[in-house]
């Protein structure tokens, strides 16, 4: 199940015509409390659709229809969706999915098993095929961030 905590600021409402093509993995350096705190605050410009807690609780902070702020800025991008899209925001191309934790360790099974749900849903929803070109780390589109850390991409598969 997943618990609505959907944000009033830091999202773009609606996605210019575009749909989601692919999602991306992020890891929070922080609890859910301070993630939904963090994205709260206009000042900081960030958010994320979802957000996996360590027991596997899921919240959706921005519907899919619009745009979160999670991909930030673009920088020698791996991904095939970035380098085919050049000068469209990949945030307007993609869902984020923010696992709470830390990119020094491993998330626990039950955030990969309910990142892998929540990945498998959208990718019903939206017709993105689950793979990893198109189940992405955020560092595949900002090559200086670590992010997600230690978290499998092949897992989540």
């Amino acid at each position: 199940m997943i618990r609505q905590k959907l944000l009033s600021v830091n999202y773009l409402k609606g996605r210019k015509g575009y749909v989601p093509m692919a999602c991306v993995i992020h890891i929070s350096d922080g609890s859910e409390k301070s993630v939904y705190q963090t994205f709260s605050n206009p000042a900081n410009q960030k958010s994320s659709h979802y957000c996996v807690d360590f027991d596997g609780a899921t919240f959706q902070y921005v519907l899919d229809e619009n745009t979160a702020w999670g991909n930030g800025i673009v920088y020698r991008p791996r991904a095939w969706i970035v380098n085919a899209n050049k000068g469209i925001n990949p945030n307007l191309l993609t869902l984020s999915v923010e696992i709470i934790g830390f990119g020094y360790k491993d998330i626990t099974e039950a955030q990969y098993e309910a990142t892998g749900e929540l990945v498998k849903d959208l990718c019903q929803k939206w017709a993105i095929p689950l793979d990893d070109k198109h189940i992405i780390p955020h560092n595949s589109i900002n090559a200086s961030k670590s992010c997600p850390g230690r978290v499998s991409i092949f897992k989540i598969l």
